[in-house]
């Protein structure tokens, strides 16, 4: 099982930014005991399940859990009433 340690959260921003498949500044990291905590905002369901892939490769063992949000990014589905 993988340690984690008051240098974790930084060693995930670092892969997450420099790593070219995601490239994200956004995520926020932090730690409770054994478990990761994933949180932020990304375009699509695909990318969040690929950012947490790449952290549990990188940290076998390890809980995380995956808080990021799915930004909404299609076109209104109501059209909003102007008075």
């Amino acid at each position: 099982m993988t340690r984690l340690d008051e240098y974790t959260e930084s060693q995930i921003q670092t892969m997450l930014t420099e790593d070219p498949s995601v490239a994200e500044q956004g995520i926020s990291v932090s730690r409770r005991e054994n478990t990761l905590i994933l949180s932020g905002e990304v375009l699509s369901a695909e990318r969040r399940e690929h950012i947490k892939q790449l952290v549990a490769s990188r940290f076998p063992g390890v809980n995380i859990r995956c808080e990021i949000a799915v930004s909404r990014t299609g076109e209104p589905e109501d059209v909003e009433e102007v008075s």
